[in-house]
């Protein structure tokens, strides 16, 4: 988890995605605003970088709507950001069906997981005890990083499945 203090003033210049209404998480940071500042300055286990989750403004939660709304107010800002756990699983989809309930849009990180049905990726979990759910992302298939489009292609077009899903706990 990393925690930082931004200064006074300026736009904080965090690109959020805002597919997933449940969580604040970031597609990157953009150059010349108050968080290259903080990146540039602050040891390496503290730069905030994309795919970074936000779940603290001024040590209050919410949603990405009402943390957005916090970080609308003038004054020191404390925030507090969660690194998501990297996944990586392996499927073979001979003829079985993977389904995953998932949510995407254009302009999206990745594919957003609605919800793990019956299928190959919930059997995988039960085997592995691992628990997805709903709002963990799947940030390439194949090594492919591309457009939820793009991921979804490779998703439905392939019958071995690599893929790198983002857990934030």
């Amino acid at each position: 988890m990393t925690s930082i203090l931004t200064s006074t003033g300026g736009k904080l210049g965090l690109d959020l995605d805002v597919t997933d209404e449940d969580i604040c998480m970031l597609k990157g940071v953009r150059e010349g605003y108050r968080i290259e500042e903080w990146n540039s300055s602050c040891p390496p286990d503290k730069v905030v970088k994309a795919w970074d989750r936000l779940l603290f403004v001024n040590d209050q939660s919410g949603n990405l709507g009402k943390l957005v709304q916090m970080m609308q107010v003038q004054g020191m800002l404390k925030l507090t950001f969660q690194r998501p756990t990297e996944l990586k699983v392996q499927l073979q989809n001979e003829g079985g069906i993977m389904s995953i309930g998932l949510s995407f849009y254009a302009g999206a990180a990745g594919l957003v997981i609605a919800e793990v049905k019956d299928g190959l990726l919930k059997k995988w979990c039960q085997e592995n005890k691992v628990h997805i759910k709903a709002s963990d992302r799947i940030r390439t298939v194949n090594g492919l990083e591309g457009s939820p489009d793009e991921l979804l292609r490779e998703l439905q077009t392939s019958t071995t499945l690599e893929l790198d899903i983002l857990m934030w706990q």
